[in-house]
């Protein structure tokens, strides 16, 4: 299980006084819980073996293939792995054929592949022989299941036409391509290797060490490739509407496979929103019964975690069990299976209503500060669709993902369906044949619900949206994030970002009061923002980027964020409040002299000083450092607001709240 601590160190300090505040929190992080997959899918790795990578780090790219191994669940009848290896030409190293009843010793053999420090990146040669070779049906190659290809490499193509050519001769026979790039390579020819030119498919980190942290998100993606591959797209007749959505069908023969459990760190209120009219037989509502007790097991049920409710519909609407009945995965399905099937209309705009007026409501259990998620379950168009489409808007206009709608049957209403679910529909809208086929679209619908938890409790970047602002706006002030990611993984560093942009958006930054700047370091390197840089929250969403790496201690970007802050010639403004907010993810190596220097910008020269907040992120945070570093001598002055890891009680709203309280402070 992948679960990041987050202890946000808040330092608020007055004239006269400084109070410190500890904020810790858990934040979720897109990760594998119960370490497999559970796909079937042939998977093939092709890793860079040139002279252009040290060989320690050949090492670690070779232990990061073998972690990888252990997440695909690999077996006979089930996932298959090759590796091929290129520099100045490719070999296959390992065929689909040749270990796949035997995980110990498909790693001991991808241990010992042979570093052959070669001359040249021909990239394209291990696209080539992937293509010709490891997916032939003569070397272990199986027709039925779903292709995969992962290329690690660490540098830019000896020829890129030809990488560009084979890598779409790939793509072409339905292959799907994932592109990791290590260092300093070119993104666009890892936009070209990969299916598609997106953070889905292509990948890049700044180091070999840092390689490793991405395996889970990596994986995670390719499940989401293997799932999707196997659903086929076709045109289904509706009684109004001939819309095309993508539609799953039955496989002759199906064995049940265990849900991906990649939901254990997440928090969420889900609601599942089920059709017992009478044109579902009683066989069938009870396959949707079992299909949503399976679907169950995929979230961490618990009082502090995920909470789920389901309400049933007909001729009327029922709340058969609401989101503080039951908090363990054995009473939810227990209860699940006790719903009895009545038979009726099929009035889905009541359900609807039902679930925007008292399910997701505080009084219905429904929590502000975690994911919420609305799963329906129809086989028929609503009795009165305007009323449908209006509730569903509702729901989705109170901040729940209406996350994966699944049609069955032919008598549904794709369009009706699509004003429904929320966008884009490719993601949100699924139509089976038969109840009997909702089994095949299990995983895939776990992956999608999972990653709509992530993408509400993680706090994505909403730039028209911020809920939360400071009471009063913030006179004149210059606020600048410094960000240490020297211990901080790919994912980590990508949430941070988000919450800082989040945090942002609340501010009112613009029209000559407040102003927003970010330096940093590490892993990778997130380009410096001046002061002068953002007039709008959007501009300064749109002006984080990554880039490289470069090895900085946090004296040198506390160093440069006072000038920022404090020097006129560098951009500070003389008269407003300024405020640096420090985020570490992990033990400070120059502790010393990064106090030294917050103590230089609270005493700076050009008044007044700099201000601070200090946020640690990460299970590996010493908050002895963080009170070092504030430069605070007496624990009487620090005032503390502490959460218990794992409650979600605090989000970035709350952080937003704490730097209020620095620019605008409570009037005596």
């Amino acid at each position: 299980m992948i679960v990041k601590v987050f202890a946000f160190f808040v330092c608020v300090m007055t004239r006269t006084t400084i109070v410190t505040k500890v904020v810790t929190f858990t934040l979720p992080l897109l990760g594998l819980a119960d370490d497999t997959c559970g796909q079937k899918a042939d998977v093939v790795f092709i890793v860079d073996t040139s002279r252009s990578i040290q060989e320690p780090d050949y090492k670690k790219q070779l232990d990061f293939v073998s972690d990888l191994v252990t997440k695909l669940n690999v077996g006979p009848d089930t996932t298959h792995v090759g590796v091929v290896s290129f520099s100045t030409g490719a070999k296959g190293e390992i065929y689909l054929q040749d270990l796949n009843h035997d995980i110990p010793a498909l790693q001991k053999t991808i241990k010992n592949i042979v570093f052959t420090r070669g001359r040249t990146t021909d990239t394209f040669d291990g696209l080539e022989l992937a293509r010709e070779k490891m997916f032939s049906q003569a070397r272990g190659a199986r027709p039925d299941v779903p292709r995969i290809v992962i290329v690690t490499t660490d540098g830019n193509s000896t020829n890129r036409a030809k990488t560009k050519h084979q890598a779409q001769l790939l793509r072409d026979k339905d292959i799907q391509v994932f592109a990791v790039g290590i260092g300093k390579v070119n993104l666009e020819e890892l936009g070209e290797i990969a299916t598609a030119n997106t953070p889905d498919y292509v990948f890049k980190v700044a180091n070999f060490d840092e390689l490793r942290n991405q395996g889970p998100f990596i994986v995670l993606q390719a499940c989401k490739a293997i799932t999707t591959t196997t659903t086929t797209t076709t045109t289904t007749t509706s009684r109004t509407s001939t819309t095309t959505l993508p539609t799953t069908t039955l496989p002759t023969t199906t064995t049940t496979e265990e849900p991906i459990k990649v939901c254990s760190s997440k928090v969420a209120d889900v609601v599942f929103v089920l059709d017992k009219s009478g044109s579902i037989t009683s066989t069938s509502f009870q396959t949707q019964l079992n299909f949503v007790s399976d679907l169950v097991t995929v979230f961490n049920v618990a009082s502090n975690h995920t909470h789920v409710a389901v309400v049933t519909f007909d001729s009327s609407p029922k709340i058969e069990f609401g989101l503080t009945d039951y908090y363990s995965t054995p009473q939810i399905q227990k209860a699940i299976k006790a719903i009895e099937y009545t038979a009726g209309s099929t009035n889905t705009d009541q359900a609807l209503e039902l679930v925007a007026t008292h399910v997701l409501t505080p009084a219905g259990g429904a929590r502000k500060e975690v994911a919420h998620v609305v799963i329906v379950v129809t086989d028929g168009q609503s009795a009165s669709p305007n009323r449908t489409q209006q509730w569903a808007r509702e729901v989705k206009k109170g901040g729940a993902y209406v996350f994966a709608i699944v049609g069955v049957g032919s008598g549904i209403d794709n369009a009706e369906l699509m004003t429904i679910g929320s966008t884009p529909a490719k993601d949100f809208v699924h139509t089976v044949n038969s109840y009997g086929a909702l089994q095949t679209i299990k995983n895939l619908l776990a992956v999608k619900a999972c990653e709509g938890e992530s993408t509400l409790s993680r706090g994505s970047y909403r730039s028209n949206t911020a809920t939360v602002n400071c009471k009063k706006s913030p006179d004149a002030a210059d606020v600048m994030y410094i960000t240490d990611f020297t211990h901080a993984g790919g994912s980590d560093v990508r949430r941070n970002l988000d919450l800082i942009k989040n945090v942002t958006g609340g501010l009112g930054v613009g029209e000559g009061r407040v102003r927003v700047g970010l330096t940093s370091n590490n892993c990778p390197d997130v380009g410096d923002i001046g002061l002068e840089v953002a007039n709008s929250a959007k501009d300064f969403a749109n002006a984080v980027t990554l880039s490289g790496s470069s090895a900085t201690p946090l004296t040198n970007i506390l160093n440069r964020a006072r000038g920022k802050l404090t020097v006129v010639k560098e951009g500070a403004r003389e008269g407003v409040k300024r405020l640096a907010v420090v985020f570490v993810h992990g033990p400070i190596g120059d502790l010393k002299l990064s106090s030294r220097e917050v103590l230089r910008a609270k005493s700076a020269a050009n008044k007044p000083g700099v201000e601070f907040i200090f946020v640690g992120m990460g299970d590996t945070v010493d908050e002895k450092q963080l009170q070092q570093l504030s430069g605070e001598r007496n624990p009487s002055t620090v005032r503390m607001l502490v959460d218990k890891p794992g409650q979600l009680q605090l989000t970035w709203e709350n952080v937003l709240n704490e730097i209020c309280e620095v620019l605008v402070p409570l009037e005596e």
